[in-house]
């Protein structure tokens, strides 16, 4: 009986573990496990460790073990994530569930299947199955969806308050298995430290190029309008910057109109260099120099461009198309949906080649060829033309993994990140063949090995008009597209300059209270009415077209706050005091950089009508 009511919940909310299941005619791992009734009446689980009974749970009360033992995370505030190693018998995430009701998160990773198949044969866990605050990973199952789970939940505003925790037994009787549980919650949290110091470091210039990149929107074009114009037999090749490229590279000539070549900005100069013309290039950094870019033959070749990417590289190539893929705010989503198209926000993977490939697979490109993608230093050299570098191996950031041909090579800690964000992509996009025609460097899991040539041989074997297809894309942003764009300028200086006067009226109130609170002056209906002005800012901030924008312009100021938005007071009025003193000081950081905001889009607007 629970067996088929699980069955049933899992094929409504985890059809890829259903699936499997219903896949395999025997789906069994390693372990003997059974269950076993304890004194209270509830199911419990055991397992077979070297002759010995293990039990899992309380052979007494199991719900009022899993009560104590999951006690400590019960105030988890709002918008933080528990993970938990280890499914047991269920009873502890359900206690976690019933008591914490502000969680919005739980992820369950159960590393053994056994345990999985025993626990969901004879108990009836579909509450846990059907809370929307849970996702179940098991071992051996779909265990390659934890990484996309901890990279999309772990944000700025909850690393502080976020926990993990490990059932009683399981890191005894699963100690592989929780290293790489460990590895890749420590990974997710260094990823986001990188990508939060990068976004404070140049924050203002991401939010210049957002603004400044609107000029090249005229007579662009939309990546969403490749969706489905390609046949799945034509493979779409990603062309990096690694130091294996140079014994490759020219081997792309032969694979010129029967796949898709793109190149990445740092592999530019030496593939035009080797005398050939990719189909596409493509850019995303706000930073990238502008050395890559030279060539005067990229005027005439598309390039796939972010949104915030370095407003400088369009202003010197002025390429003859754009075609935009990626964006988060809500002024370039609006422009785009008046056109009759739209632009989305595409998980890039933190690099460009990362991000091309994610194009790739929103595109529905079946085969991927990775061509220079080494993520390591291929002869003590990290990309194509570099000098060769000392590695200082006592230095953290630095590390080894399996390389391919065997054996090992060094790594860096943002290549790490892109490697596994690739063995992800590869892991879960099923009906996607990723071959990795690197020819050196780190080894991917879940990719295809082999040759170019080898490469080009097998999956190059039909022809495609690259030309074509780009040139049917839907043309957006002509006739008077010029015009939209400064009236939604013209527009977004009127929204910023109205938010700037209640910033400050609303800072001014924060302040207020903060001396109020601290001359033990507790005027309650004063106070009150300082905090409800407090939460129609915040309600009209938040649906601001230009937020996104203000808020990248003080980065530093916005991830400040977000760390530490739940983080609380143990003291009510230390509390109320802690509230108003962090709140007054936000919205002046964005009140005060609003003059400096307005002159870069004064300045686009400048321009804009010179080009007339």
């Amino acid at each position: 009986m629970p067996y088929s009511k699980n069955l049933s919940a899992l094929k409504d909310v985890y059809p890829n573990i259903y699936e499997k299941i219903e896949e395999e005619e025997i789906l069994t791992g390693n372990h003997i496990v059974d269950v076993e009734e304890a004194r209270n009446g509830e199911i419990i689980i055991k397992i077979d460790n070297n002759g010995r009974w293990i039990y899992l749970n309380s052979k007494y009360n199991p719900t009022l073990e899993a009560d104590k033992y999951m006690s400590d995370m019960y105030d988890m505030p709002e918008e933080s994530i528990l993970t938990i190693f280890g499914m047991s018998s269920g009873v502890f995430a359900r206690e976690f569930l019933k008591n914490n009701k502000d969680a919005d998160s739980c992820v369950i990773y159960e590393p053994s299947l056994d345990i999985f198949m025993r626990v969901i044969k004879n108990i009836d866990i579909t509450d846990i199955i059907k809370d929307d605050r849970v996702k179940i990973v098991i071992n051996g199952i779909n265990e390659e969806h934890f990484t996309a789970y901890m990279e999309y939940m772990i944000k700025a505003r909850n690393t502080l308050t976020n926990k993990h925790i490990v059932l009683p037994k399981y890191v005894d009787l699963f100690a592989e298995e929780f290293e790489d549980y460990n590895r890749v919650i420590r990974e997710s949290n260094i990823k986001l430290f990188a990508i939060r110091n990068t976004v404070r470091l140049y924050g203002k210039r991401v939010a210049e190029n957002c603004i400044h990149n609107l000029r090249y929107l005229e007579n662009c074009s939309s990546s969403v309008d490749f969706i489905g114009k390609f046949p799945e037999n034509i493979p779409a090749i990603v062309v990096a910057a690694g130091p294996s490229l140079e014994k490759n590279m020219h081997l792309l000539k032969k694979a010129k109109g029967k796949a898709i070549i793109t190149v990445v900005d740092t592999a530019i100069p030496k593939v035009l260099e080797a005398g050939i013309i990719p189909d596409m290039v493509i850019a995303i950094d706000f930073i990238k120099p502008l050395k890559y870019f030279e060539n005067p033959l990229l005027k005439d070749i598309p390039i796939l461009c972010d949104a915030d990417m370095n407003k400088d590289i369009l202003d010197k190539v002025k390429p003859n198309k754009c075609i935009f893929f990626n964006a988060d705010t809500m002024i370039w989503a609006k422009l785009f949906e008046e056109e009759g198209s739209e632009i989305r926000s595409v998980n890039t993977g933190g690099s460009v080649a990362t991000a091309l490939i994610a194009n790739y697979i929103h595109w529905g490109i079946k085969k991927i060829i990775l061509v220079g993608q080494d993520l390591a230093f291929t002869g003590e050299k990290g990309h194509i033309g570099e000098d060769k570098m000392l590695i200082d191996e006592t230095n953290p950031i630095y590390t080894q993994v399996n390389a391919i041909g065997g054996g090992k090579v060094y790594t860096r800690w943002d290549f790490l990140a892109y490697i596994r964000w690739i063995e992800n992509q590869a892991a879960i996009c099923k009906d996607v063949e990723f071959i990795d025609a690197t020819e050196g460097g780190a080894l991917k899991e879940y990719t295809k090995v082999m040759s170019l040539q080898e490469a080009i041989d097998t999956y190059c074997i039909s022809d495609v008009n690259v030309e074509e297809v780009i040139n049917q894309l839907p043309v957006l942003f002509c006739g008077n597209g010029k015009e939209k764009i400064k009236t939604q300028l013209v527009t977004a200086t009127k929204n910023i300059r109205n938010i700037k006067r209640r910033l400050d009226e609303v800072a001014l109130d924060c302040h207020r209270a903060v001396r109020m609170i601290e001359q033990k002056d507790y005027n309650k209906k004063e106070l009150k009415k300082i905090y409800n002005s407090m939460g129609k800012l915040d309600e009209i901030f938040l649906e601001m077209d230009e937020r996104v924008i203000l808020e990248k312009y003080i980065s530093d100021a916005e991830t400040e706050f977000e760390m530490d938005l739940y983080v609380t007071a143990d003291d009510d009025i230390d509390e109320m005091l802690r509230l108003y003193k962090k709140s007054e000081k936000y919205y002046r950081s964005i009140a005060d950089a609003i003059p400096e905001i307005l002159d870069i889009i004064q300045d686009c607007l400048d321009k804009m009508e010179k080009e007339d």
